[in-house]
């Protein structure tokens, strides 16, 4: 129910936004705030053309995080999604993520905090 009300919402923004064509950068949709250790983020982003194949990297500190479910991703209904769990000996604080798509896709750089 979750992943369909996210969907039919960039959906929506992707609609008001022109048509297709105009879409040449990858937007953030949603990134879970803040996490405790051991907890899941979620992210999800829009604007990325279909089949256009996408990197995410994950820092905390100057390490990148190495975990299931940061592997590359293709789009399909101009949507990706990413869903990781972060380790329970991480550092508290704020951490980056960077998302890098390939085909003229663009790049964003997002945060989140664990507690």
């Amino acid at each position: 129910m979750r992943r369909l009300a996210t969907l039919l919402l960039a959906l929506i923004a992707i609609g008001l936004a022109g048509p297709v064509s105009s879409l040449a950068a990858v937007h953030l949709i949603s990134i879970t705030p803040s996490v405790h250790r051991g907890g899941y983020v979620t992210l999800t982003v829009s604007g990325v053309p279909f089949g256009t194949g996408c990197n995410i990297h994950v820092h905390m500190g100057e390490r990148p995080l190495l975990a299931a479910g940061l592997d590359g991703k293709s789009s399909s209904f101009l949507l990706i999604h990413w869903r990781w769990r972060v380790p329970l000996h991480s550092a508290r604080g704020r951490w980056s993520v960077d998302v890098t798509c390939n085909n003229g896709g663009g790049s964003l750089h997002t945060s989140y905090v664990v507690r």
